[in-house]
């Protein structure tokens, strides 16, 4: 909100929306967060999800068939490896503690390619994302920005992995923990010395800093 330097916060995440609600709670966010990488848009006021409008019926047929030829062959494909539960319009695979995070991206890229023309894939530090054509975070984004009547310059973004290169890419003030990714720390503005959640609360302690100084800019 306009001279209120405490930054709104908004979660941006690709778990399933269950998850994003009960840390919507937990930390009392009240508005819009986007779950399962931009796929789903859950508002914690109105205790509603919202499936992004984007997402098309053959994507969701080809997720479908997806999702049942990797339950009957994941393990002998990739032994160890694991889907993830409670995702409605996107599915993640986790990779065996034994493989490298890329090596299993390629692995499962190549799969989805010869089976799906409206999917793609993406990764995080530690799944791979397979999502239909047109979602991402930043679409996500883009319309709750819309919403709030924010353009994405007013918006500063927290990210660690190459899935939300897009979004930091996008906005004002990009910023990472300090174990983010190499690809996520050469786009950021700011990179917190601290890792995880308390290069989190760093992130958002500056932007409180930077809006106090941009407060008094305007008051001079």
């Amino acid at each position: 909100e306009r001279n209120c330097v405490y930054p709104r916060i908004a979660l941006c995440s690709g778990r399933p929306q269950p998850y994003v609600e009960a840390f919507a709670q937990l930390l009392e966010v009240k508005i819009p967060s986007i779950c399962e990488n931009g796929g789903v848009i859950y508002d914690p006021v109105g205790d509603k999800s919202i499936i992004n409008p984007a997402v098309g019926k053959e994507a969701i047929k080809e997720l479908r068939n997806l999702r049942e030829f990797m339950e009957e062959h994941i393990l002998s494909l990739f032994p160890g490896a694991k889907i993830e539960l409670g995702k409605e319009v996107s599915m993640s695979l986790n990779p065996p503690r034994s493989v490298d995070i890329n090596t299993f991206y390629e692995k499962v890229k190549k799969e989805v390619e010869s089976r799906a023309r409206n999917l793609y894939v993406t990764r995080s530090r530690s799944a791979v994302d397979i999502l239909p054509m047109g979602i991402s975070k930043l679409s996500a984004l883009i319309e709750i920005a819309r919403q709030l009547g924010l353009d994405l310059n007013q918006i500063c973004g927290i990210g660690d992995s190459i899935g939300d290169i897009e979004v930091l890419k996008s906005v004002g003030f990009p910023a990472a923990p300090a174990n983010s990714e190499d690809e996520v720390k050469k786009i950021a503005l700011y990179i917190s010395p601290y890792e995880d959640g308390r290069g989190v609360v760093d992130i958002i302690f500056r932007c409180v800093e930077l809006n106090r100084r941009i407060e008094k800019s305007e008051e001079s």
